[in-house]
């Protein structure tokens, strides 16, 4: 049987790579979300695009998004029926939700920002609940996502940032990521909460590494 190479396999190493992770963490642990997480993954995606993106993001935009009407109904259907070779995680410490990552195949319809390399595993979203910032949780989940690549053959993975969103392009780098020098503009669209609609346009980079394999 040939296996498909986005279909995240657990194995020996990479439970050992969580196991040393998680030393510096004792009460941090992760697992493979499930439908009866879609609330508590919305909230933290929601709640960390407000944090990371206000320095750069159109404050009409941030102030339109909703966890309910925004990101629920965008990760409900998702954890319910993912797509074959989708794998979202989410974190929690001391028993409380600190973060999540999600693992994705490429798509063919990709937008030009979704675009992947051949051969090539996609880190589609990492976040983190806004308090839980530098406290190891972040890499833990990176590392927990490259070590399911890893398992699956994929020597390499890429995922996309907004080149203004520095914090995050800074945490990439000192996981031994590089810009690829892939550059696209990405539209934004919103409607506020006053009615009124907006449009604005941010730049996003590709950033590709080693996934550990």
């Amino acid at each position: 049987m040939i296996q498909n190479p986005f279909h995240p396999v657990r194995c020996a190493a990479q439970d050992r790579l969580l196991e040393d992770l998680l030393l510096t963490e004792p009460d941090l642990k992760i697992r493979e979300a499930g439908p009866g997480d879609a609330s508590r993954i919305a909230g933290m995606h929601v709640r960390s695009w407000l944090q990371a993106y206000r320095p750069f993001a159109p404050a009409a935009y941030l102030e339109s998004l909703d966890q309910d009407a925004h990101r629920l109904g965008f990760w409900q259907p998702r954890l319910e029926e993912p797509r074959e070779g989708s794998t979202t995680w989410i974190a929690f410490l001391a028993g409380i939700p600190a973060g999540f990552a999600n693992n994705e195949p490429p798509k063919e319809d990709a937008a030009p920002w979704e675009e992947v390399p051949t051969g090539c595993g996609w880190l589609y979203h990492i976040h983190l609940a806004p308090e839980f910032r530098g406290r190891g949780v972040g890499r833990a989940l990176f590392q927990h996502s490259m070590a399911a690549f890893a398992a699956a053959g994929l020597r390499e993975a890429v995922l996309w940032v907004y080149e203004a969103n520095e914090a995050s392009r800074g945490f990439y780098e000192h996981m031994g990521w590089k810009a690829d020098g892939t550059r696209v503009e990405r539209p934004l669209t919103w409607v506020g909460r006053d009615g009124t609609p907006g449009e604005a346009g941010l730049a996003m980079v590709r950033y590709r590494g080693k996934t550990g394999a």
